[in-house]
């Protein structure tokens, strides 16, 4: 058995399936123009779409960059305002310091004042001893003042009475000793004693 050979097709054949594959061409073509349509569509389509998502992006950056900027700003003003705070307090600390000075002074003055006011009441009220004349003096117990110091042995002075209540209050005076001297005191005992 040999093969057998192709029967050979006449023209009208062959044109006519040149004509349906001419006619298949055409028709994938259409169909490719129509995909071809519809991608662009699309195309165009997320186009739009991807430019509102990029002006939404520019427009939140934007905003990001404006709001770090707004807060940059409040952080300044918040420093600023800490350091105001800071030094209206010290301020206020120095004020209360002063005020306080101030009340002890006007409380100090207002001491005096009253002191002053009872000192020129005494002076209307108490009539003024003259100086030198001693107390023991005015109750006629001078002696027995005196014989009683001799009999105890007791180095009583005389009281200083002065003329005017505190009128030597403020004089200065110079110390009797001088310099690395100290004071000696001694206590005597009775004699003859308890």
């Amino acid at each position: 058995m040999s093969p057998e050979a192709p029967k050979a097709k006449s023209f009208a054949d062959i044109l006519q399936q040149n004509q349906e594959f001419i006619a298949h061409l055409q028709t994938l073509q259409d169909d490719m123009g129509a995909q071809l349509t519809e991608n662009a569509k699309e195309l165009e389509l997320v186009k739009h779409q991807l430019e509102a998502k990029q002006q939404e992006l520019d427009e939140l950056q934007n905003a990001q960059l404006q709001w770090a900027m707004d807060r940059q700003a409040l952080l300044e003003q918040h420093e600023s305002l800490k350091k105001g705070h800071l030094s209206l307090q010290q301020s206020h600390d120095r004020t209360q310091v002063e005020v306080g000075r101030l009340k002890d002074d006007v409380a100090r003055a207002k001491t005096r004042d009253q002191e002053r006011t009872v000192e020129r009441q005494m002076r209307g009220v108490m009539p003024a001893e003259p100086p030198g004349q001693p107390f023991a003096a005015h109750l006629r117990i001078g002696k027995v003042v005196d014989l009683a110091r001799q009999a105890l042995r007791l180095g009583l002075g005389r009281a200083d009475h002065r003329a005017q209540y505190r009128k030597n209050e403020r004089l200065l005076g110079r110390s009797a000793f001088g310099r690395g001297q100290g004071l000696q005191i001694g206590i005597e005992c009775l004699r003859g004693g308890l």
